[in-house]
């Protein structure tokens, strides 16, 4: 899964469950890895990395 984020959005809890929502429907039994194209500058809260390690796959 790859994604390329918009200039000055803040990747925070409330704006990483849409891409949490994106992972349970195309990959809801096997095995993903998450790729970000860092073309943009944007923020990242790194209290966002618990809600992440709850994804099971």
């Amino acid at each position: 899964m790859t994604a390329q984020l918009n200039e000055g959005i803040a990747l925070n809890i409330e704006t990483v469950t849409e891409i949490i929502a994106i992972a349970e429907k195309y990959f809801p039994s096997q095995s993903f890895a998450y790729i970000t194209i860092r073309k943009n500058s944007y923020a990242v809260d790194p209290m966002m990395y618990l809600k992440i390690f709850k994804i099971k796959t």
